[in-house]
């Protein structure tokens, strides 16, 4: 029952956070430049790909103490390659800074919002 909830409640984020970043992506091409609209995406982006990490070592970590190596090891890895990408992307000015962190900020709060609603369904 509780993974059931917990499934339910990963892929309701990953909807919203795709559906309201594209959104918002979208809306700051009319208010600002494309880089600022392909911040929000790339923000966005790595927000989901950030929780996807979270929940695989949440996972792990709930399975075996053999994963703890191997999780640590993947996390700096996935922490180079994004923040390799993003140096890459600001360097080409492809990318603007509040873009990102607004994508970004997107993710957090869905993530927030429907940890809250989930964490009231199971209370009441």
């Amino acid at each position: 029952m509780a993974e059931e909830i917990w499934e339910l409640m990963i892929r309701r984020i990953y909807r919203q956070a795709a559906v309201v970043t594209v959104v918002f992506a979208l809306a700051s091409l009319f208010v600002a430049d494309w880089r600022h609209g392909l911040g929000v995406l790339v923000g966005g982006l790595f927000g989901m790909v950030n929780l996807k990490g979270i929940v695989w070592a949440v996972t792990s970590l709930v399975g075996s103490h053999k994963a703890q190596a191997k999780m640590v090891l993947l996390s700096m890895a996935k922490l180079f390659v994004m923040f390799s990408i993003l140096l890459l992307l600001s360097v080409l000015g492809l990318i603007h800074p509040i873009g990102l962190a607004v994508g970004f900020t997107i993710v957090v709060v869905i993530i927030l919002k429907e940890g809250w609603t989930t964490a009231r369904q199971i209370k009441g």
